[in-house]
C-alpha cells in the first residue's frame, strides 16, 4: 500500500508539471 501511495503521488505530480509547461508553453506563444 505503501508504494501505491508513493506511485500515485509521483504520478499525480508529473501531470501537474506537465499541465503546468502546457500552460506555460500557451503563455509564451500569446
Amino acid at each position: 500500500m505503501n508504494l501505491k501511495r508513493i506511485f500515485l503521488q509521483k504520478y499525480r505530480t508529473d501531470i501537474f508539471n506537465t499541465l503546468l509547461i502546457v500552460f506555460l508553453q500557451c503563455l509564451l506563444c500569446k
